[in-house]
């Protein structure tokens, strides 16, 4: 699911024994918003609201995700966005251990959000290109992506980031 699995380590990293970091490799990564939209079945902004583990390996999150606004919406769907979507994320709490993919960090309770999405199945989605797909809303109101590996971007308020995806 987004994930090309060409190699997927496990290495017990840091001074903490109960989290394992995961290594991926992603089936493609973004550097530009036009390319994110293009491929993108829905584009949000919100905020999660909780997480459940999926029962598969590797771990794995369902995360719900409130919508506040739906930015882009590939054909008709946009009848089908509900107020909450579900977010499938590679990482999870298996057996007392907590696993996280290096460049892709779990999404957090109350975080916001925007996301480009890929819907796998009937409203369950999971963000484009593993962590090139999502920009946090930071407390500041600006946004800015959840890593480097990307799309090049300086910290922008959310209304720019916006019209950034309008034209694209």
């Amino acid at each position: 699911m987004g994930l090309a699995s060409l190699g997927f380590g496990i290495a017990a990293c840091g001074s903490n024994p109960q989290t394992v970091y995961m290594t991926t490799s992603w089936t493609r990564l973004y550097h530009d918003i036009p390319s994110l939209k293009a491929d993108a079945d829905l584009v949000v902004s919100g905020y999660v609201v909780s997480g459940a583990a999926a029962a598969e390996t590797p771990p794995a999150t369902d995360f719900t995700f409130h919508v506040t606004k739906v930015l882009h919406v590939r054909g008709a769907a946009q009848a089908a966005v509900g107020p909450t979507i579900s977010i499938h994320q590679t990482g999870g709490v298996q057996n007392g251990q907590t696993y996280e993919v290096t460049d892709d960090p779990r999404f957090k309770v109350n975080e916001k959000d925007i996301l480009f999405l890929h819907e796998y199945a009937a409203g369950r989605y999971f963000v484009l290109g593993g962590p090139t797909g999502r920009f946090q809303i930071g407390p500041d109101g600006m946004v800015r992506p959840i890593n480097d590996e990307g799309v090049t971007l300086q910290a922008t308020s959310e209304d720019a980031f916006e019209k950034q995806v309008e034209s694209a």
